[in-house]
């Protein structure tokens, strides 16, 4: 099956989510984009039947911490999680940690 049709929206919402999480210059530039990549992998390893989204079987089995908190990471409240949602609930909860 092809890419979703919104992944180059989500990758590059990804990225920008990456570049905001801190200030840092350039030495934290690495790390921003492999943080980025590692979400990507694992929402992709979740993505059981590669539709894009995630349900709550694909979220528990692939990405425990999210499938507990679905309904809070499921912002637009379809019952799915796309990339974009899973990014912005992960950049929710880093921020609520400092």
């Amino acid at each position: 099956m092809g890419k979703h049709p919104r992944t180059t929206e989500l990758n590059l919402l990804l990225a920008l989510c990456a570049m905001s999480v801190t200030g840092a210059a350039h030495a934290g530039d690495g790390a921003r984009h492999a943080g980025a990549e590692k979400l990507r992998a694992k929402f992709s390893a979740a993505d059981s039947n590669h539709d894009g989204l995630l349900d709550r079987a694909e979220a528990a089995a692939g990405m425990p911490h999210v499938g507990k908190h679905f309904d809070e990471a499921d912002a637009n409240h379809d019952g799915k999680l796309s990339q974009a949602e899973v990014a912005e609930y992960v950049l929710k909860i880093r921020a609520a940690r400092k």
